[in-house]
């Protein structure tokens, strides 16, 4: 009974001994001090004391803060998206890439009569599943992530630039940095953009990567290149620096649809979720009354 009698005095008492230390400090007021009178001796300052009719200061939002750093903000939030994106496409392309190792023999068979190992193997299975096993039985599980250095390339660079630079085209497309209200066409136009340019800018680690899923075991066959280095340097050298960006007009097709296809649908497939929600959350309301 008695603490709950003393409980206000004291929490008086905390309060006044701490601006009395803030004070002294000088972290709270700065301004020029005047003698206390011997009744104001434990009261702080006028300007120091707490006014409840005034709110305190309330942090800004992550997009206020945006909002207030302008252009330092916006290359951070780039930057964090794109490396974002980059190392999980990198980590998607490690995981897939025995797939895409046994969709270029599958696609290759077709067309060459003579293959070397495991591709000629590979042929005879005439499936999936049994291209990889033949693969991972004639040159060892390794020759399945033939490749996966310039397709980790081609995946930091083309998966990091699509998504990365997907808010900022679709931004500039409306002619501002509000990109609340965007029509599905706008969005269409900028993942369509970013596509191109990812896919211009990663074209040379895409055939590279093929050229090496392709190659054949290295004592029966005469490997074209050492590595993925080496398979840039050698390409600049014999073939000229344009042939990097062998099949840039399909390649360029492709991935922009697919772009689109991807980034404008989720964008809009994420809009239409929130009406949703709202919409079962006022039909919930109407049901509850």
């Amino acid at each position: 009974m008695d603490l709950d009698l003393n409980l206000p005095r004291l929490i008086v008492h905390a309060q006044h001994t701490t601006y009395s230390l803030l004070q002294s400090s000088e972290c709270l007021c700065r301004g020029p001090r005047t003698k206390a009178q011997p009744s104001q001796a434990n009261q702080p300052p006028a300007d120091c004391r707490l006014d409840s009719s005034r709110p305190l200061p309330i942090p800004t939002s992550g997009a206020a803060a945006a909002g207030e750093t302008g252009g330092m903000a916006t290359a951070s939030s780039f930057a964090a998206v794109f490396f974002s994106s980059a190392f999980a496409a990198c980590f998607a392309e490690v995981c897939t890439i025995p797939l895409d190792t046994a969709k270029v023999c599958l696609q290759l068979q077709r067309k060459t009569p003579s293959l070397p190992p495991p591709l000629a193997s590979a042929a005879a299975g005439g499936g999936t599943l049994a291209t990889i096993l033949c693969i991972a039985r004639e040159e060892g599980v390794a020759a399945l992530w033939k490749g996966i250095i310039p397709g980790l390339h081609r995946q930091f660079l083309y998966g990091g630039l699509r998504i990365g630079l997907y808010e900022p085209v679709k931004a500039f497309f409306v002619g501002g940095t509000s990109v609340t209200d965007v029509s599905l066409l706008s969005k269409i136009l900028a993942a369509l953009t970013t596509g191109v340019i990812a896919i211009v800018v990663a074209n040379p680690t895409d055939l590279v990567k093929v050229r090496l899923q392709a190659d054949g075991k290295a004592n029966t066959v005469k490997r074209n290149y050492s590595g993925a280095l080496n398979a840039y340097a050698t390409i600049i050298r014999q073939e000229g620096i344009g042939a990097l960006w062998t099949g840039l007009g399909p390649n360029v097709a492709r991935n922009a649809i697919i772009n689109a296809a991807e980034l404008a649908s989720y964008d809009q497939f994420k809009q239409l979720d929130l009406v949703l929600g709202f919409l079962l959350f006022a039909l919930a309301l109407q049901w509850m009354w």
